[in-house]
């Protein structure tokens, strides 16, 4: 049976006997972390699909650019002139593969202009005033980089439907590199450097390339390796098959030179007639909405004032979201919710403040799926929705929206704290013991992650789930957890063959643990076979020493059989790691008396 009654105040973990033939160690464990966070390879074409319509060989097209940089980011980035001319050119033969158009830099301008600390709206229609664009096809404006870490593309970069302008945020991020040098402490300094500076050039080529695809008329898709994905992420790598055939009939238009309410009336038919699922539902209204108001011959720039006064409220919720003031916070959100097209991030917010409201609310869960369907790679959300499905029990739904929160939210690694530790509660919640112990690890001084950790502690030690075995890989924890109560269940209520048939099945899926031994140690003995008992329980000792269960078992059956120096020697073992074991106690107490070891009887009895 599971023995978690409470929690202990003090606990020391114990050494762990490692399984496997081969130890790894924290370095390696770094270096593969770091290996996940490397960016992969650019430069390929787009990918094929059975719902989109299959691409034509594009006929070779030049799309011409114009840079402007600003003196922020001239006094930010070194050598900036070789930095963007590489930009452009790593960009455009990434474009190249996938559409056969290169992107052609036509100058370098210094742009007399300062961009600390203002929002990019605010460059983008300085730049507009800057550069007409009549003779390029984008101007492209260049600023200073965000004070904080974002895997926000639009944070990063913003560009104008069907418009002639963009601006780009430069990718140089102390905060970041600070992150990398804080997180990856057994990796040398030449390791580091190069994973960031990796990092930080894939940016600045996807930044580019998805701030191409919203001139040319792309919304957000959801593909995960997809350039014009909201999020960014080391995986993305070429233009989804939808967004690809898109940008090649926008070309086309460009190539026919048709009016821009054309444009955007084929763009409207070609986005609808998609297969369901090839944009992002919140970024698809927003989009549509745009193509119609060109077409109904709107100012772009009297929409973007919209956007901006839509934005102003949204900060305004944040602000109250800061205070505490979460029902307010809620109530101020919810209209913006309910706008046609809803304003980006609302959604999300949506659902994060439902859930510290009311976690287990019918609102909750419907509100964060709203906000998964819209943005399916919103971490925040998808970690409230799983935390939602755990408080409702619903457990496999929960591990599987976990899964993809934690890939996304740990897509970076700049992790927050705070992060952090509602990973590790949420893990805990769903039976993920590594990924709890993991992340729980990462908020230090906090109660709830300490205890969190006390709680794998535990757990790997009544299971008989030592940390370091390659078996079973953290995703299959909670398998394993719950068929091991399975046995448990089926040896308490007596039903012995239906438990020797289920412990036979739990070893063969995870035939690398130990925790199976236990239970075949607690069928022998049910059956009262006593010695085949003890060997099992005996044989788990010595596979991983820390077997809570193990050494209850044998405590058991050597007081029972009047052996008291073997029972004290495996009930001390017991309460040392979890002092919460009543009948643990008790035994203990008897086997001391039995002794005649008074002053440690009496100890045993008020639990010292």
């Amino acid at each position: 049976m599971e023995r978690e009654l409470r929690l202990a105040s003090m606990w020391r973990l114990a050494a762990v006997l490692v399984l496997c033939a081969c130890v790894k160690t924290e370095r390696d464990y770094q270096l593969e972390h770091a290996r996940s966070l490397t960016p992969k390879a650019l430069g390929q074409p787009a990918s094929s699909s059975s719902t989109a319509p299959r691409l034509a060989p594009q006929p070779p097209r030049v799309f011409t650019v114009r840079a402007w940089v600003d003196l922020d980011y001239q006094a930010q980035v070194l050598h900036w002139n070789e930095r963007i001319t590489s930009q452009l050119a790593r960009a455009s033969q990434v474009a190249k593969a996938a559409l056969n158009v290169e992107l052609k830099l036509v100058a370098i301008e210094s742009w007399n202009h300062r961009s600390e600390r203002a929002p990019l709206e605010a460059h983008l229609a300085a730049l507009e005033k800057e550069d007409g664009a009549t003779d390029v096809d984008l101007a492209l404006g260049f600023v200073s980089s965000l004070e904080i870490f974002t895997e926000s593309q639009e944070q990063l970069g913003l560009a104008r439907l069907e418009g002639r302008h963009a601006v780009l945020r430069a990718m140089d991020n102390a905060p970041e590199h600070q992150a990398i040098t804080r997180v990856f402490t057994r990796l040398d300094e030449t390791e580091r450097d190069a994973l960031y500076r990796e990092r930080k050039l894939h940016k600045e080529i996807t930044l580019v390339l998805h701030e191409w695809g919203h001139v040319l008329g792309a919304p957000h898709d959801t593909a995960g390796d997809s350039l014009l994905n909201p999020a960014y992420a080391v995986q993305r790598t070429r233009f989804a098959p939808m967004t690809a055939a898109l940008l090649a009939r926008s070309l086309e238009l460009r190539d026919a030179k048709v009016d821009r309410k054309t444009w955007a009336k084929e763009l409207h038919t070609f986005i609808r007639a998609a297969p369901e699922g090839s944009w992002s539902l919140q970024d698809l209204e927003g989009t549509l909405a745009d193509l119609e108001r060109v077409m109904r011959g709107e100012d772009a720039q009297a929409a973007a004032a919209t956007s901006q006064k839509d934005r102003a409220l949204f900060n305004g919720v944040l602000r109250l979201v800061e205070r505490g003031k979460h029902q307010e916070a809620l109530d101020a959100v919810l209209p913006l919710v309910a706008r046609e097209p809803a304003v980006p991030g609302a959604h999300s917010l949506a659902c994060q403040l439902s859930g510290l409201i009311s976690l287990g609310a019918p609102e909750t869960m419907s509100r964060c799926r709203d906000a998964v369907a819209l943005t399916p790679g919103d971490g925040p959300a998808l970690l409230m929705l799983a935390q939602a499905q755990a408080a409702t029990k619903a457990f496999a739904p929960g591990r599987v929206t976990f899964i993809a929160a934690r890939e996304q939210l740990l897509s970076s690694p700049a992790v927050s704290v705070e992060t952090s530790a509602a990973l590790g509660s949420v893990a805990r919640s769903l039976g993920f013991v590594t990924w709890a112990e993991q992340s729980s690890a990462r908020a230090p001084g906090r109660t709830a992650a300490e205890q969190v950790v006390e709680w794998a502690a535990r757990k790997r030690r009544w299971f008989g789930l030592p940390a370091g075995v390659s078996s079973p890989s953290p995703e299959a924890e909670p398998d394993y957890v719950d068929r091991f109560i399975q046995v448990q269940n089926e040896l308490g209520a007596n039903q012995l063959a239906r438990a020797e048939a289920s412990v036979a099945a739990l070893e063969k899926s995870f035939p690398e643990l130990p925790g199976p031994m236990t239970l075949r140690c607690e069928v022998s003995l049910r059956r009262r076979a006593n010695g085949k008992a003890i060997a099992a329980c005996e044989r788990a000792v010595a596979a991983y020493p820390d077997s809570l269960q193990a050494h209850y078992l044998l405590g058991v059956m050597h007081s029972m059989a009047g052996q008291h120096r073997k029972a004290v020697e495996h009930l001390e073992q017991v309460v040392a790691g979890d002092p919460t074991v009543d009948d643990a106690w008790q035994r203990l107490a008897t086997s001391y008396g039995a002794l005649g070891d008074r002053t440690r009887r009496e100890r045993a009895i008020k639990r010292e």
